[in-house]
């Protein structure tokens, strides 16, 4: 699912990683999201943001803002 927030004070598009969505995921980050990892049946996605390299667990948000700059936003942020 797509929606619009705001990220530091700038319109991002963004997407909740629900565990099986990777090619709305990899549409949104494009060749900055790295290879999944998976781990005790859980997959994980990495992506490279201007801060580093950010971990994306299952219910965590991937926001890319108007600069085209990727945000994981934890889903306890998100509530």
């Amino acid at each position: 699912m797509k929606k619009m927030i705001m990220v530091n004070g700038r319109m991002a598009d963004a997407i909740r990683w629900d565990g099986v969505n990777i090619a709305e995921i990899r549409e949104l980050a494009g060749e900055k999201l790295m290879e999944p990892h998976l781990c005790m049946g859980f997959l994980y996605l990495f992506i490279a943001t201007e801060d580093g390299i950010s971990q994306c667990n299952e219910g965590d948000w991937v926001a890319k803002d108007t600069d085209c700059n990727l945000h994981v936003l934890k889903a306890e942020d998100m509530q």
